[in-house]
């Protein structure tokens, strides 16, 4: 079987996903902040009786500035949903249809390989370590 990838951008840096672990892409939901959340965490983003942890982009660019994000990508971990900010959805492709290279000196444990589709590389995000990494936080 081969396995799916979502695709998706946020200032300029793509990223990848697992489609097992998506479960929704939100278009302009409401994030708020909140005091004392895990530093990496921009809010709540509600959706109905759901609360989701919002992630700021740190974790993908390595930029602390605030940026609004156009979309909000809902994915599952082990350890429950979390959102991430995205700017541009690219679609969804097979895995097969790209190469997979290795991500050069990550100091991120979570980004450890990069997909290249279509002369584009987007970053694979292992949302479990991602999860793990906010707890340990």
């Amino acid at each position: 079987m081969n396995k799916r990838l979502g695709l998706f951008s946020f200032m300029g840096v793509g990223y990848a996903l697992s489609l097992s672990r998506l479960l929704r892409v939100v278009e302009a939901g409401c994030v708020y902040p909140l005091p004392f959340v895990p530093l990496g965490v921009e809010g709540m983003l509600i959706q109905g009786t759901e609360l989701v942890p919002m992630l700021g982009c740190a974790w993908l660019t390595g930029s602390q500035e605030a940026a609004v994000a156009g979309f909000q990508v809902v994915v599952a971990s082990e350890y429950g949903a979390m959102a991430l900010p995205a700017d541009k959805t690219q679609g969804i492709v097979a895995e097969a249809r790209g190469n997979w290279q290795p991500e050069p000196k990550s100091r991120f444990g979570f980004l450890t390989h990069s997909f290249c589709y279509q002369e584009v590389s987007y970053r694979m995000v292992n949302i479990d370590a991602l999860a793990v990494s906010l707890i340990r936080s």
